[in-house]
């Protein structure tokens, strides 16, 4: 009489599981900080865009990091040639490590707003 076919295996599918799931986990958690900093670099742009939006209507530099609000860490200004150009940066951590981010927006200056 044969041995039934999955004789000699037992817990051979308890083993596999304690091998792939903490890779499947750290997988997770490393997929969830990527989305995290993904999140982070659209709101960072959109802090950009605000902050130009701001210096192009009323020519104040300074309106621009009120406009960038708090999420924007330094805010950079340069208005050439009529083109308000706002520059923000700020460090994320991921995994431990810091990750520098930057996004930068320019908008034409508005007739009337005075650098």
């Amino acid at each position: 009489m044969p041995p039934p076919p999955c004789a000699g295996q037992d817990g051979v599918v308890a083993l596999e599981s304690a091998l792939v799931l903490p890779l499947v986990a750290l997988l997770l958690v490393a997929l969830l900080g990527v989305v995290g900093l993904l999140s982070a670099q659209l709101s960072l742009e959109q802090a950009a865009r605000a902050g130009a939006r701001a210096v192009a209507v009323t020519g104040d530099r300074a309106a621009a990091s009120a406009a960038a609000g708090p999420l924007a860490g330094a805010t950079r200004v340069r208005i050439t040639a009529g083109v308000a150009k706002v520059t923000v940066s700020v460090e994320r951590r991921w995994l431990g490590l810091r990750v520098p981010m930057q996004a930068e927006a320019s908008a034409p200056l508005e007739p009337g707003a005075r650098p």
